[in-house]
């Protein structure tokens, strides 16, 4: 393959049952593109269906894995893919989601002329257990003049996020914002959004049509999360952007800075008053005071944190 328009991505582990319809998604899409499938240690009947799948279609499917066949998580897989893309863009789908025949018809020309941007990003629908739900899912935000939207502020103040397989993120982009956090089991799509979103490179691409289907279902990575775990998780995502804004001033604006402070200071307290552990809301307190050596003196975080470790 000469010209590569789009690298799309899919991280895969135990999924021999759904990862051939996620593949056909893709090969079906007329553009020029590769697809990097990473074989995240699977033990069931996945590596067949993608050597399969692969000799097949040479030309346009990559397999890859890690040193040894291990499972590393779907962070540290599609930085591997990542770090192999040979296209001017990158795309992510999970192997049990899949992409609609019009997924690259809007973005690529769209992302070629708003070059401001590093991730552009379309609706989606749902499959929630074999039941579609084709109502696009997507936040209409006014933008820049320049494709740019006010993103982190929807994300932080009005709880607007997207999903992976809606977004196209410009190559280069990578070596700006890092990578997925290979800390994270949860979360780490909305931590590398977050840092795009703080340095206003995120844009919306207003094409009004679903362009991936997410599916939802028992063995999901959030089905069955509990509360707490999932709490924390956000929390977590919280403290790394606002951590990697604080240290880059130069490419943040301060008002984007303070909208993270007041939101990790906000949570904090939050998650101070709920419920849990005495240690690991002193845990939470102490993170967040690295992060921002101003919570750990902070009126509000104080009283909550001692209330916390007095009373339980």
């Amino acid at each position: 393959m000469s010209k590569v328009a789009v690298s799309v991505i899919m991280p895969v582990h135990d999924r021999a049952w759904c990862v051939a319809e996620a593949v056909a998604s893709v090969l079906a899409i007329d553009h020029p593109l590769e697809l990097l499938v990473v074989d995240d240690g699977s033990r069931d009947a996945t590596p067949s269906v993608l050597a399969e799948l692969q000799s097949r279609h040479p030309e346009r499917i990559r397999v890859l894995r890690h040193p040894g066949g291990v499972n590393r998580g779907v962070s540290a897989s599609r930085n591997l893919a990542i770090a192999a893309a040979r296209g001017e863009f990158i795309a992510f789908l999970d192997s049990d989601d899949w992409f609609l025949p019009s997924r690259f018809d809007v973005a690529l020309p769209w992302m070629r002329a708003h070059p401001q941007v590093a991730v552009g990003v379309e609706p989606y629908e749902t499959d929630e257990d074999g039941v579609r739900n084709q109502q696009a899912h997507l936040t209409h935000l006014p933008n820049d003049g320049q494709g740019r939207v006010a993103a982190l502020a929807a994300m932080l103040s009005e709880n607007h996020y997207w999903t992976v397989p809606a977004a196209t993120v410009r190559r280069e982009g990578f070596s700006r914002f890092g990578g997925f956090n290979t800390n994270f089991r949860l979360g780490e799509d909305t931590a590398l959004w977050l840092r795009m979103a703080a340095a206003n490179s995120v844009g919306v691409i207003q094409s009004g049509h679903p362009v991936a289907c997410v599916r939802r279902h028992q063995q999901h990575s959030w089905s069955g999360l509990d509360q707490e775990h999932a709490w924390n998780a956000f929390l977590a995502v919280i403290v790394d952007a606002t951590r990697w804004a604080l240290d880059r001033a130069n490419a943040v604006a301060a008002p984007e800075r303070q909208l993270l402070l007041r939101k990790l200071r906000s949570y904090l307290i939050e998650t101070l008053a709920r419920p849990g552990s005495r240690l690991s809301r002193l845990g939470w307190w102490w993170r967040a005071g690295v992060t921002a050596p101003s919570l750990l003196f902070d009126r509000a975080v104080a009283g909550n944190l001692g209330r916390r470790l007095l009373h339980g």
